[in-house]
């Protein structure tokens, strides 16, 4: 039978893709994230949804490695993530769009997108592999050229990209 296959049948015997277990995150006596937990197989899509203050930006910064949880565990591919490690969650190819993103308006949309993904002693030094056909912007032109709108949907791609490798 062609046609979509339950999420769990696609990944069964495989560990899942991400892990978060019993994540717990506290300011002072503000308990941000209490036990959170969650699993993420490939081929899911999972929204995080919540009010304002619920804790989704502590935890996706925890998963991030911005911040350090107080308690839990996070792996990737069955793999533990080292906590406090942005370097360690690009690698392992989890990105974030900063709810305030901010592009530089000078730049090209594939300079935006590889900025903070290169070496300071070597800006620029990946443009070449990021620009093979699976990363093409589909609209060349400056950041700034672009409705607000349209600077959001440049954030997107970036995340969760690794870094082209040399």
């Amino acid at each position: 039978m062609n046609g979509p296959r339950p999420v769990g049948e696609a990944s069964a015997g495989t560990p899942p893709l991400l892990q978060i277990e019993g994540i717990t995150k506290r300011f002072g006596a503000l308990v941000a994230n209490d036990a959170i937990s969650l699993t993420l197989r490939r081929g899911e899509v999972m929204a995080l949804l919540g009010e304002n203050g619920a804790g989704k930006s502590t935890l996706v910064s925890i998963l991030f490695g911005h911040y350090l949880a107080d308690a839990g565990r996070i792996t990737v591919d069955g793999q533990p993530l080292p906590p406090g490690n942005p370097a360690a969650a690009l690698a392992a190819g989890i990105g974030m769009v900063h709810q305030h993103f901010t592009l530089a308006d000078n730049l090209s949309v594939l300079d935006n997108v590889l900025l903070g993904t290169e070496p300071l002693w070597q800006p620029f030094s990946r443009r070449t592999a990021a620009r093979r056909p699976t990363c093409r912007p589909t609209r060349r032109g400056q950041a700034g050229d672009r409705s607000r709108a349209g600077q959001a949907r440049l954030t997107w791609p970036s995340a969760g990209r690794r870094p082209p490798s040399r």
